[in-house]
């Protein structure tokens, strides 16, 4: 790690979906200095993609090699499959449920609270996967880069339009907490539902059109911008799990052709 003598880097596969892949990942650190690499699958380039059906995941994998002293390929039985989870909010009991209607109440409690849940996959798991909608039709897909912050890791997904002629299609973004691949124990984009069938949302509807890449502006409140194929502007707000900060983080001295010193203050975006 950080030699910078490229015969001695080591090249090797985090993980062989068998899906395609048009976007580079996004990566983090967890608070136990694991280095998280988040991706999604998909691609739109031709009309045979517009109209593949084959189903698409979100994927949140702990690169155990990112040092370089191994080199690992996970395969998917290290996994945890969190496609079905449905963390209930505090009204209706802070438990998970694994639903196929995507709701507490139904189903059944697969962890009694969210700690015991991150307990299992810190300690059993290397990541988790998100299956995508898995329709007779188009599949959704996963054409931008994911965003983490504060915790959350934010994709926005497209599924085209079952029409070939179509142009438009239905655009999502899914928020989903990023050691778990499942929506925070907190409401993050919402809730839906009532007393015990109180769920917290991990995914949200965009409306028409191909997403963009989550844009975010942090302030009294951290809000996420959409810009649809459409032109239309969608805003999301946000409440990050963890503390966000942004500011100064550092400075260099630059020494100039004329022998001058100008401080140059770098300025970058911290997420914890």
């Amino acid at each position: 790690a950080g030699n910078s003598d490229p015969n001695t880097w080591i090249i090797s596969s985090l993980i062989n979906t068998g899906k395609p892949l048009l976007v580079g990942p996004s990566v983090s650190k967890d608070a136990l200095n694991n280095l998280w690499v988040f991706f999604g699958t998909g691609r739109l380039i031709s009309t045979d993609d517009k109209t593949n059906s084959d189903q698409q995941t979100l994927y949140g994998i702990k690169d155990g090699c990112w040092n370089g002293s191994c080199s690992t390929t996970y395969i998917l039985s290290d996994l945890k499959n969190t496609s079905t989870l449905s963390v209930c909010s505090a009204a209706a009991g802070g438990g998970i449920y694994d639903s196929s209607t995507g709701t507490c109440g139904s189903g059944t409690v697969a962890y009694s609270s969210y700690t015991n849940l991150l307990s299992d996959m810190r300690t059993n798991y290397k990541g988790w996967y998100v299956n995508l909608t898995d329709p007779v039709g188009p599949s959704e897909k996963v054409l931008s880069r994911s965003v983490v912050l504060g915790g959350l890791v934010l994709f926005t997904t497209f599924t085209p339009s079952s029409d070939i002629c179509g142009f438009q299609g239905d655009s999502s973004i899914y928020a989903l907490y990023y050691e778990t691949g499942t929506a925070y124990i907190k409401p993050v984009i919402g809730i839906t539902g009532s007393g015990a069938t109180e769920t917290v949302l991990k995914t949200k509807a965009l409306g028409k059109g191909m997403p963009t890449t989550v844009g975010i502006a942090v302030g009294k409140k951290t809000k996420g911008y959409v810009q649809t194929s459409t032109g239309t502007i969608v805003e999301v707000e946000a409440a990050p799990p963890l503390a966000i900060r942004s500011g100064a983080a550092g400075w260099r001295e630059k020494t100039g052709g004329g022998g001058s010193v100008d401080i140059e203050e770098i300025y970058k975006h911290i997420v914890k």
